[in-house]
């Protein structure tokens, strides 16, 4: 990683350091390498973060709004969506009042202690 960093991440490192490729799991489908189950998404859980990087453009060169919807349940952590896009202030908040609730219908009567304080009000 640190050869990586001193050269603008070229090559690109397959893996990072905290991060490792096989730490990766799915959850609710097919295996596409073994054809078994995945293991079932669990239905509850300790708690549901929606985390924000923003970009305040839409211009063409403008970097992207990152939107992540985490979920924890005990050491796990279960991306449950994702949001990739070049957002307006007004689309940002739009679609983070959209995922919350959303996440709050979907998971309202399965949580166990989720918070639920409003990053946007």
């Amino acid at each position: 990683m640190v050869y990586a960093s001193q050269y603008q991440q070229r090559p690109v490192p397959l893996e990072g350091n905290l991060i490792k490729r096989s730490d990766a799991r799915y959850f609710g489908g097919i295996d596409p390498r073994t054809g078994q189950r995945d293991e079932t998404l669990p239905t509850t859980f300790d708690n549901i973060v929606i985390s924000v990087d923003w970009a305040f453009k839409t211009v063409a060169t403008a970097d992207y709004t990152a939107i992540l919807v985490v979920a924890v349940s005990g050491r796990k952590r279960f991306i449950l969506d994702v949001i990739n896009e070049r957002l307006d202030v007004a689309a940002m908040e739009a679609e983070i009042r959209r995922l919350r609730k959303q996440v709050l219908s979907d998971h309202r009567r399965a949580r166990r202690r989720c918070s639920e304080r409003p990053s946007v009000d």
